[in-house]
């Protein structure tokens, strides 16, 4: 895929991933099998800690009740979010 492409061409010999749950996990190492038979290049995992329990879906129904979002979000992301919703 676009990513194994893009870490040959710059000579990456890892992926580093963020899991949320163990669904990702199950998701991730199927993608993490390819990647390596088609290039060789591994893939290490990294847990999201209690980031992992915040889900986009979660966010859009905070936001959808008007519901501060402001703990689950970086900053920027924030900004953007409330210069949208005006």
């Amino acid at each position: 895929g676009a990513t194994v492409d893009l870490a040959t061409r710059e000579g990456v010999s890892i992926i580093i991933k963020g899991l949320r749950d163990s669904i990702d996990l199950a998701e991730e190492e199927n993608q993490a099998y390819a990647n390596y038979e088609a290039s060789g290049i591994d893939t290490m995992y990294v847990r999201a800690g209690i980031a992992g329990r915040i889900s986009s879906s979660m966010v859009r129904d905070f936001i959808y009740y008007n519901k501060p979002i402001d703990k689950y979000v970086p900053g920027p992301v924030l900004k953007l979010i409330n210069e949208y919703h005006k």
